[in-house]
Formats: C-alpha cells, structure tokens, sequence
C-alpha cells in the first residue's frame, strides 16, 4: 500500500510539473499594444477658424500608424509599449499575481522577425498585477467619462490589471507623465489579447506644458490642453476636465481601448 502511494505521488509531481514548465525555454512573458484608441475624452480643433471639429479619428489614426510603421527607416516599429510579466506560461496572467515591468521598446519591423529589446536610456516602471477569473478587473472611474461613442471598455474576465503607478507614455515621439496609470486586458488563450483598456490621469497644468512636436499633421506645436475640451483656448462647448487620484487636482483622466498581443522581448545583459 505504502509503495502504491508513494507511486500516486511520483506521478501526481510529475503532472504538476509538466504542467508548469510546458515552455522549452521558460521565456518570461511579453505584451505589445497592438492598437491603441484614445475614446475619452475626444479632442477638439478649431478649422478654417470657422467649425469647431472632432479631430479624435485623425489623432488615433496617428497613434496606430506608429504601433505598425517604422516612419524614419531605422528597422524599428516607432510606437512599442511592452510589459513583461514573471512567468513563462500565458495561463497565469489571469491566474496569478505577478510582477510586472512596463517598458518603452524597440521592436523590428515586420514584428516577430528578432526579439523586441529595450531602447536605449530607457528604465521600466515596475509595478505588480492582478487578476480575476470571476469579476471585473478595470473600467472607467466613475464621473469621468463624457458619454462619447464608442465608451472606454470595461475588461472582464479572465483578465488582468497593473496596479496604479506613475507612466511615461510615448506620443507622438514625445512622452507624458501619466499618474494612477494602468493597463488591463482580456486573454482567453493564443497570441492575441482583447477588449483592453489603459488609463492614466495628467494635470492641466502639464498637459498646458506639453507641446506636440511640430511634424505631427494639423496639431503640431500646439499644446495638449489646447485640444482638450475644457482646456485654455479649446473650441468645443464642453468642459470635460476631472479630478485626478488625489482628489484635488484637475486635469483629465485619459482612455484608450487597447488590443495586445504576446511578443518575443530581450533585455541585453549589461
């Protein structure tokens, strides 16, 4: 009886182990955002000094040629947003807590033809994620959404979140601090991830700062704020400006729904 037990638990081991290392190599995990859109709030021009217009089409559109073209031929995607995550196997995204780094890339183009690596003089956030299998994991924050068309997504489960933290967002060849930032996204298996959702909060005071390189079409040299309803100098009627996560300071809470998928990434030994 003792020898048949102690078979049962050889083997009941030896599953839980193939289990978890069912990658060869045991490469941590890596996401790429995909496609990117930012759904609240939109952004507004005066054109023609004339017609107040929603621009948010052609600002995405910007957006998403830089996640898929390498726009000055350096053999590089201009736009990678990574997070690495510590584990090798896709499951415990949402099975497991885990730790997290988020990092601006280089990726080749056309993707998945080398690894991504960091880029040069660039540090990762690191922040910790959580998961469910059973609930919601993020969704827009309560009075800080304007009814726009399509709404931020809610991610449900099996999904995951980062934690809040500090991000530097590339845009625009430029980046902007974005405080209380997190990203979310949905896995049912595979190399794709869906139904994402990033949000982050910045001030009026540094989306009055931030200048938009002036090769960007139509909005170059102008400020974030000026495009923001509510912002000093901004066309549209509304004021669509929030509270950001200390309660106090106003600014606004950015969304973008987001798609992602599971990508090879290197970090050079030193």
């Amino acid at each position: 009886m003792k020898r048949i037990i102690l078979i049962l638990l050889f083997f009941g081991i030896t599953a839980n182990a193939q289990n978890i290392f069912k990658n060869e190599f045991e490469q941590l995990i890596a996401t790429r955002t995909s496609t990117m859109n930012m759904v609240d709030p939109h952004v507004f021009l005066l054109l023609l000094q004339i017609v107040c217009t929603d621009i948010t089409s052609e600002l995405n559109s910007e957006f998403n040629n830089s996640l898929t073209q390498d726009s000055d031929g350096d053999g590089s995607i201009d736009l990678n947003q990574i997070t690495r995550l510590t584990t090798d196997q896709p499951d415990y995204l949402t099975s497991r807590t885990l730790n997290a780094s988020m990092w601006d890339a280089d990726c080749p183009i056309p993707l998945h033809s080398a690894a991504c690596q960091p880029r040069t003089g660039t540090t990762p956030i690191i922040t910790t994620t959580t998961f469910s299998q059973d609930s919601t994991c993020l969704a827009p924050l309560a009075n800080t959404t304007s009814g726009y068309i399509p709404e931020p997504n809610t991610v449900d489960f099996p999904c995951y979140a980062t934690e809040p933290e500090d991000f530097d967002m590339n845009i625009f060849g430029s980046s902007i601090t974005l405080s209380g930032y997190q990203q979310s996204l949905k896995y049912d298996g595979g190399l794709l991830l869906s139904d994402g959702l990033s949000r982050g909060f910045i001030s009026e005071t540094d989306a009055e700062n931030f200048i938009i390189p002036p090769t960007t079409p139509i909005i170059g040299g102008m400020t974030l704020a000026f495009l923001l309803p509510g912002g000093m100098g901004n066309c549209s009627a509304n004021d669509d400006r929030d509270l950001g996560p200390d309660g106090i300071t106003q600014g606004w809470w950015l969304y973008f729904n987001i798609t992602s998928e599971l990508v090879e990434y290197e970090i050079p030994n030193n």
